[in-house]
Parts: C-alpha cells; sequence; structure tokens
C-alpha cells in the first residue's frame, strides 16, 4: 500500500502558502469526505500531489489499490489541476470545462478548475471523484 509522503504533505501546503482560504477549504472538503471511506485511501506524494485511491480486495484476499484521482496546486493559476479515471464528458455534465484525455496515463482524464469553479461548484467536484472512484472499483 502506498503511504503517505510527509514531504509530499508538506510541499504540498507550501504550494498552496498564498492560495486563497476557500482553496484550502476545497482540499480539506476533498479530504474529508474521502477519509473514512473503507475503500479509498487518501494520501500525499511528492509530486507534490494529493492523490485518492480505491481499496479492494483480490480473490486470494489480497489488498489492492489503485489511484483514480490526483490533485495538485497550480499557484500562478490559482487553479487544481486534477486527473481523474472519467471521461471529460462526465466532468462536462456537471458545468466543468475543459477536461482532455491523458495520452498515456492510468487516469482517463485531466482538468485545470479556475477558482471561479472549485469555489462555486462543490458538491459537482465531489461529484465527479465519486464516478472516478466507482468507475476504478468497476474495473476490479
Amino acid at each position: 500500500m502506498a503511504k503517505d509522503d510527509e514531504q509530499g504533505r508538506v510541499d504540498f501546503f507550501d504550494k498552496m502558502v498564498d492560495a486563497p482560504t476557500n482553496a484550502l477549504a476545497t482540499v480539506e472538503l476533498i479530504q474529508s469526505h474521502f477519509r473514512d471511506q473503507p475503500d479509498v485511501a487518501v494520501y500525499f506524494r511528492s509530486v507534490p500531489d494529493l492523490r485518492l485511491a480505491a481499496k479492494w480486495r483480490n480473490p486470494k484476499g489480497r489488498l489492492l489499490q489503485q489511484v483514480f484521482v490526483t490533485v495538485q496546486w497550480q499557484p500562478r493559476k490559482l487553479a487544481f489541476r486534477i486527473g481523474a479515471y472519467v471521461y471529460p464528458n462526465v466532468w462536462q455534465q456537471r458545468g466543468f470545462e475543459g477536461a482532455q484525455l491523458f495520452k498515456a496515463d492510468p487516469l482517463i482524464s485531466y482538468i485545470s478548475i479556475p477558482e471561479s469553479d472549485w469555489a462555486t461548484k462543490q458538491a459537482d467536484l465531489l461529484a465527479v471523484l465519486e464516478a472516478a472512484k466507482y468507475a476504478m472499483l468497476a474495473q476490479r
């Protein structure tokens, strides 16, 4: 299982030092929404990014996990760059524009979400991230 990278956590929040307060609240919202779900691991890596991974047991009972969302802060744009295991149309159905297909990544799409969206569409953001989790788990 992937472990939380403490330096990744520090680096992630260091990048957010000048971020609007509601950007930090959005990160906390994502963490708190998924933190207590038994089929999700929430952790930071050295990229720095926040990762959400689906967890399941294989037929032999071994616990496995696969990342279904990555979240990075883009300080110059005041935006979140999110990679997710959903197609761009799922983002669009929830009112987010500009999602692109990943060319070579286990995640399917990525999007840069500006403040005008992440500050006002938090329920829609969580719905997309949940859809990514269910899409990942459906493949297992």
